[in-house]
């Protein structure tokens, strides 16, 4: 079952790609025909979490989110504890609540959260969806929550560096495993537009990092000119609302190894 999803999952995200790619490289489309076609991108990963959706209700059958165990939070949501079958602590949940005009942000992240596999990558290993709040007024939004499951880290970067001293040497061995996580993107054509220490959680061990966070993912098929990500990392080019493409992560990975060195 999970080389099949594994199988369809490699399927469409070359999909995804193929049909950006030839949005930006189609000169017959007109550019309402250009932002259409752009426009399904996030609907069909709307469609991907609810298949999901299904498959996490069976994979994760037994386990509870416990919410008197929080990790963190912040802006984006609260993670929490997940027991397994046994009471055990198995993972971690960060469960968000979206209206309904943000569902395609949310669901890009848990496309490429879940399809996107890199040792230097958290990945969600699945997600429930549940619709919280029904509108009672037709021009109201409805309320969803997202609950992502994924592997149990320890920290992010920059909190763990506000809290004890770190080595030379283990800064460094941070900074490498977070470039190489931006090469594993880059290579698939794909830009972060968010790479900041709070963004890169490390394990328990303080040996592994991971970096997180694709709600603001695209792909380099498309050229970028959106003013995201947290404003001391960005690059001039973002700033000014320039074009932009791999080379704005670079900048914020400099950033990222100038704080951390």
């Amino acid at each position: 079952m999970n080389k099949w999803l594994d199988k369809r999952h490699f399927r469409f995200l070359q999909k995804i790609r193929c049909s950006e790619q030839l949005v930006e490289n189609s000169a017959s489309l007109s550019e309402l025909e250009r932002q259409r076609i752009v426009q399904l991108a996030p609907r069909l990963a709307f469609m991907y979490t609810r298949c999901l959706d299904v498959a996490t209700g069976y994979q994760f059958r037994g386990y509870t989110i416990d919410k008197r165990a929080q990790l963190g939070s912040g802006a984006q949501g609260t993670v929490y504890a997940v027991r397994d079958t046994q009471g055990e602590v198995a993972m971690a949940a960060k469960v968000v609540n979206v209206e309904s005009q943000s569902l395609g942000n949310i669901s890009s992240e848990v496309f490429y959260s879940s399809v996107l596999r890199h040792c230097n990558l958290l990945s969600i290993e699945g997600v429930r969806l549940l619709e919280t709040r029904e509108p009672d007024d037709p021009e109201e939004d409805a309320i969803w929550t997202f609950e992502l499951y994924m592997d149990l880290m320890h920290s992010d970067v920059w909190q763990l560096m506000q809290n004890r001293q770190l080595t030379l040497r283990k800064r460094i061995w941070f900074g490498l495993q977070l470039a190489r996580a931006l090469e594993f993107l880059h290579s698939s054509s794909l830009i972060h537009r968010d790479v900041k220490l709070q963004n890169l959680l490390v394990d328990a061990e303080l040996n592994t990092v991971r970096l997180t966070d694709f709600g603001l993912l695209k792909s380099t098929g498309l050229t970028g000119q959106s003013l995201v990500g947290t404003p001391i990392y960005l690059a001039p080019e973002m700033v000014t609302n320039s074009s932009y493409d791999i080379s704005a992560d670079v900048y914020s990975l400099g950033i990222a190894l100038w704080y951390l060195w």
